[in-house]
């Protein structure tokens, strides 16, 4: 794993409006990296500032190792790119269309076009002309088209933008393979949460020009929620069953519970948690109270992640 991209100070002013703010990260090869925030928070404008077209007014943008204001061609020789919508000969085929694109490009061998267009599973198609695609094919003839130089950085500014359920999952599953199989970056920008908590190893989550949260999904997730852990019981009686174990001392220091819709909450807040349901249920079925299901409620999702992080102010990072 080396690093991709660094991000250093960067800061963006339109007028009197800081679009950016001192924003700081970087990102590795092998991974899938979420840029996430809703609309206006700044994304696309960091990734028109990572892919060169505005201008840095402040700070520093590496691509691995190379600097944007230094050594810019060398620079984008590493990096794949679809900044909002891709754009196309509709007129042409998708192979018609990826020769254009050849010819602009050095050393792109015809096993390379073949190899990529195998990647986005176009193969059955990409002879037919692109104004009878989908916008989930073009979607995929536009990844195709930025990974044919073979590049170490993919960048995709609102990718599953328009798709079906289908196309969303069919790119998701080109990117990460992208990224865990061949040991590229994919950046990803997005404010559809559910998509980036499938796709993205780690999410920086950017609001009102800043990067308040830069963490894996997991750790994002944990984090926001604590050590708590919530179980549900359903149980022959409820209210007795809730007075037994908040009446035992053994778990008074980690549990706590609730009722709620005829169903007991067991919220533990341990790292022992399965030996502690364990205790319980042993406890109950020794007071003749018959266990029905036991079952563990779901992490919360990264949107209620992301909603309980901005409404905390999250912490800058530096």
């Amino acid at each position: 794993m080396s690093t991709a991209l660094k991000i250093n100070n960067i800061t963006k002013t339109y007028g009197n409006r800081t679009v950016l703010n001192k924003v700081s990260f970087e990102t590795y090869t092998g991974e899938v990296f979420g840029l996430l925030g809703p609309n206006g928070a700044g994304k696309t404008t960091l990734i028109k500032l990572i892919t060169g077209l505005i201008n840095i007014e402040e700070g520093e943008i590496e691509i691995f190792g190379k600097s944007l204001n230094k050594e810019y061609e060398e620079a984008m020789s590493y990096l794949g790119a679809i900044v909002e919508n891709p754009e196309m000969y509709k007129y042409l085929t998708g192979m018609q269309n990826i020769m254009q694109y050849v010819r602009m490009r050095k050393n792109v061998t015809p096993e390379r076009v073949e190899e990529v267009i195998k990647l986005v599973g176009l193969t059955n198609r990409i002879n037919d002309k692109v104004s009878k695609y989908s916008l989930g094919m073009r979607q995929r003839l536009g990844v195709a088209l930025a990974l044919l130089h073979n590049p170490r950085l993919l960048i995709l500014d609102e990718p599953t933008n328009g798709l079906d359920p289908v196309g969303i999952k069919n790119l998701r599953d080109i990117l990460t393979n992208i990224a865990h199989k061949e040991d590229v970056c994919v950046i990803v920008s997005s404010h559809l949460m559910s998509e980036m908590e499938l796709m993205c190893d780690r999410v920086a989550i950017i609001n009102e020009g800043n990067v308040i949260k830069l963490d894996s999904i997991d750790n994002l997730l944990s984090v926001s929620q604590g050590n708590q852990i919530t179980f549900v019981y359903l149980t022959s009686d409820i209210e007795k069953t809730q007075h037994l174990i908040d009446e035992n001392t053994e778990f008074q220091a980690d549990i706590q519970t609730e009722i709620s819709d005829q169903q007991l909450l067991v919220h533990v807040d341990s790292d022992n948690y399965l030996e502690i349901i364990a205790s319980i249920t042993a406890m109950l079925v020794k007071n003749n109270i018959s266990v029905y299901t036991v079952s563990k409620v779901e992490n919360q999702n990264l949107e209620e992640a992301f909603i309980n992080i901005t409404n905390n102010g999250g912490g800058q990072i530096a």
